[in-house]
Formats: C-alpha cells, sequence, structure tokens
C-alpha cells in the first residue's frame, strides 16, 4: 500500500463513516447531510486531492466519496490564500476572479448541490450589497439574487427573509422569483410566518419600526416595538442582542416588564446583554453612556458576574472587545481633565492622552464633527501644539479643526462660535459684543485662548465686556 491508496481508498471511506458515526442527524435527510459531507470533500480539494461530487440521488443516501489525487490546488494553496476556481470557466476569467477558500467551497457546492438553499445564503454573507460574485457555470449573481435563489430553494425558511430584507431600505420593495413584491417588513412578517419561535425575525422587525409604532402580524396580531422585543426576548432569553436594543427605547430610569414578569430598568438590561455575551462591545459603550453624567469618575457598576468596573473601565472595555469602536474613545477622552497631558492606559497596555483618543476617533471616523471640534479647541489652548498632522497627512491648526467640524456637521453651533468670536475680537479688540457672546457658550469653570495668546475665563471674558460696555449686567451661573 502506497500514499495514494491512502488518499484514493482509505480516506474517503473513513470520513464518510465518520460523518455517520458522529452526526446526529438522520443519514436519510439528505439535505442536511449533503453540505456536511461535502465540506469533507472540500477539505480534500484544499489539501490537493481533486473529488468527484457526491452521488446524492442514491435511495439510500449520500454514498462513499471518490477521490482522484492531483497537486492542482496544493501549490496554489502555498502560494496565496486565494485559490482560482477550477471549472470550466476560461483561464483568463479565473486570473481576474480570485476567492476565498470559503467561497470556493460554496462556489463548488453549488456547482455540485443546485438546490440547496444555505450554500446562496452564506455565498451572499461573503459580499456587500450592490456587489456581484460569478459562479461555476459563469452565471453572475448580486448578494440579492443570491438571497432571492434561495427563498427559491426553500421558501419556508426564515434565515433567507432575514438576509433578503437586511440588504433593503425601510421603505424599498424587491420582486420575489415568484412574481411577488415584498417590501422589507413584509419579508420579516414572511420569516415569522415560517419560524414564529425563532427571535431573529422579531427582534429585525421591532428594529424597522419607530419607537411608538405598532405593526399587524400575518396572523392578525397587532404589536408595538416593545412587544416585539419582548418577544424576541422569549424565544430566545440567553441572546444579547434583544436585551440590548431594548434598553435602547427606554429613558433612563426607566422600567419594562418582560412576558416573564421580571422588572428591568435600562441598565439592568444592558447587564443583561452584557451576561449574555461579554464581548458585547456597545453593551459596555452604552452602560459606560449612562452612567456618564449621572456618576463621578471614581464611582463603579457591578456585573451581574460580581465584577466592579468604573466609567472608564467600562469603554476601555468597549473598546477592547471591538477596537473600532469610535465613539468608546470619543467618550472616553472627555473622562480624562479637559487640557491635560494626562494619559490612560488601554486594556492592550497602550497609553494615550486626550489628545491621542480624539485623533484615533477621526481616523476611525473621519466624519464625526464634535471629535474635530473638541482637538481644535485642544489645540487652541495649548500653546506647544497649535497644528498637528493627521493620519491622513493633512497639517491642519485649530482654526482649520473648527472649520472642518462645521464641514461635516452644519450645525454645529459651538463650532462657529469659536471661530466667529474669536476672529472678532482679533479684528476689533475694544467691542464688547464679541467677548460677551463668547462667554455666554462657556461654561462657568472653562477657559479659552484668543488669537493673542491671552487665556481668558468665562468670568474674565464677561468682565472685559462690561468693561467695554458697562451696560452689561454680570450675574452667576453656569
Amino acid at each position: 500500500m502506497d500514499s495514494s491508496d491512502i488518499f484514493s481508498k482509505i480516506w474517503p471511506k473513513a470520513a464518510a463513516a465518520a460523518e455517520r458515526l458522529w452526526s446526529d442527524a438522520s443519514v436519510d435527510d439528505v439535505d442536511e447531510v449533503v453540505p456536511r459531507l461535502e465540506r469533507f470533500r472540500c477539505h480534500m480539494i484544499y489539501r490537493g486531492i481533486e473529488s468527484a461530487p457526491l452521488n446524492s440521488t442514491s435511495p439510500n443516501g449520500p454514498g462513499p466519496y471518490e477521490f482522484k489525487k492531483s497537486n492542482h490546488f496544493v501549490n496554489e494553496a502555498k502560494q496565496s490564500k486565494f485559490i482560482k476556481i477550477n471549472s470550466n470557466i476560461s483561464e483568463k476569467q479565473q486570473d481576474s476572479q480570485p476567492v476565498t477558500d470559503e467561497q470556493q467551497f460554496l462556489l463548488r457546492s453549488i456547482e455540485s448541490y443546485p438546490t440547496i438553499y444555505t450554500f446562496y445564503n452564506n455565498l451572499a454573507l461573503t459580499i456587500s450589497n450592490g456587489e456581484s460574485v460569478t459562479l461555476l457555470n459563469g452565471q453572475s449573481m448580486t448578494q440579492q439574487q443570491l438571497y432571492l435563489k434561495a427563498i427559491d430553494c426553500n421558501p419556508t425558511n426564515y434565515i433567507s427573509y432575514n438576509n433578503l430584507a437586511q440588504s433593503l431600505r425601510r421603505k424599498e420593495s424587491i420582486t420575489l422569483n415568484n412574481g411577488q413584491s415584498m417590501k422589507q417588513q413584509q419579508l420579516y412578517l414572511k420569516a415569522i410566518d415560517c419560524d414564529p419561535t425563532n427571535y431573529i425575525s422579531y427582534n429585525n422587525l421591532a428594529q424597522s419600526l419607530m419607537r411608538k409604532e405598532s405593526i399587524t402580524l400575518n396572523n392578525g396580531q397587532s404589536m408595538t416595538k416593545h412587544q416585539l422585543f419582548l418577544k424576541a426576548i422569549e424565544c430566545d432569553p440567553t441572546n444579547a442582542s434583544s436585551f440590548f436594543n431594548l434598553a435602547l427605547t427606554l429613558t433612563n430610569g426607566e422600567s419594562i416588564t418582560l412576558n416573564n414578569g421580571q422588572s428591568m430598568t435600562k441598565q439592568q438590561l444592558f447587564l443583561k446583554a452584557i451576561e449574555c455575551d461579554p464581548r458585547h462591545s456597545n453593551a459596555f459603550f452604552q452602560l459606560g453612556y449612562t452612567l456618564h453624567t449621572c456618576v463621578s469618575k471614581g464611582e463603579s457598576i457591578t456585573l451581574n458576574n460580581g465584577q466592579s468596573m468604573t466609567l472608564q473601565q467600562l469603554y476601555l472595555k468597549a473598546i477592547e472587545c471591538d477596537p473600532t469602536n469610535w465613539l468608546a474613545y470619543f467618550n472616553l477622552s472627555l473622562t480624562l481633565p479637559q487640557y491635560s497631558y494626562v494619559s490612560i492606559k488601554l486594556n492592550n497596555g497602550k497609553s494615550k492622552t486626550r489628545l491621542r483618543l480624539l485623533l484615533k476617533v477621526i481616523d476611525l471616523n473621519p466624519n464625526y464633527s464634535n471629535a474635530y471640534f473638541l482637538l481644535g479647541d485642544l489645540l487652541k489652548y495649548r500653546r506647544d501644539s497649535r497644528a498637528i498632522t493627521l493620519k491622513n497627512g493633512i497639517r491642519i491648526n485649530s482654526r482649520g479643526l473648527f472649520i472642518k467640524a462645521i464641514m461635516c456637521d452644519p450645525s454645529n453651533y459651538l463650532a462657529y462660535v469659536k471661530i466667529i468670536y474669536i476672529k472678532a475680537i482679533q479684528i476689533d479688540p475694544n467691542r464688547y459684543i464679541a467677548y460677551f457672546g463668547l462667554a455666554c457658550n462657556m461654561k462657568l469653570k472653562e477657559t479659552i485662548t484668543l488669537n493673542n495668546g491671552a487665556i481668558m475665563t468665562k468670568q474674565q471674558l464677561l468682565l472685559e465686556a462690561n468693561r467695554l460696555n458697562n451696560t452689561i449686567t454680570i450675574k452667576g451661573g453656569s
């Protein structure tokens, strides 16, 4: 016996036997067993062993694999994580269509089993809405067309309707392959029809509704946004997203009664979401946000697992769970002293100052107005940093940052204030109105740096305005 015997005879039969021994599913259920066996086949392909498709038409279910030894894929796999499709597509087309291992498996699976909906669904998830992929038969299909094909293959599966609905805008409609036109909410309703016990459809439908809006299910039952989230929790009390989304609909201090009779506040729902998914970045962020205005930096909250976390620790955890969560960086920057050089250590060991945190926000979201505004305010105060280089290479000063803040959000009132009043004082420092207007838009202990370098508090600006026009009455307050 040589290595070719192992590849072509022993392993294929062992794989098929293992499937029958390890699987909980009935071997007679071809639709369920074929995808698993097909994955065995594709694993062998990746190892350089070409295989023939399974014989799924046998009355006894799939038969054993038949392999032929081939080195075609071995060298390709060693050279790149992309493997060209070996099919009847021309070599020129193949070279322009590199696909990932996952896509190759799905494309081959569709070629072998063109009526199994899961392959179309999963292939659609590997591309973005508006993109297309070419099947091995040469047919080009968009993400939506793949979902439509999945519905064709199995019109009673809720997953395909949910996926198709999520590719649509709220009021957009799409025509199914059977000619029926459906809007996003109708697709979610159909998904609920297909499986009334699955939380995903209720959760998605709830998110498509306005806060006080209600909708009638196909069975005639009317449900509000809250009731849909509550139903989703009832269907799966271990899923974090339903608790999280329900919490977002409540105000601080507001409570709601679950279908099991338990009453929960907004904070408790976020805590429950974290219990269900300890890596839920936005749950940590939102929990921190609910605490931000009502506790001091040193106070803490206890998670359901008994761990105590401060406001800063919640934002740090949100960043650890998702290093691209730009709002977590932004809110973390707000917990540091306004104009200081104090730094905070992230959970990955890196230390960042307020300035570096704001730069990170702009890096992750270049269109967030408030990050430019606060960074501009910081540079205005610091005499040692009058300009800074963004990650895109642009060198920008505080005035440029205020202008950028306005470009990102033309309604950013404070950015206008910083530019207009400060510029007005520079043009004519003897007019009271600019000092007065600037002071009116500052907090009691806030300071600001004028274009001549002078640092002034709110009180000093009001005193200067009063000196220039003694008819102004200075009052205490924030």
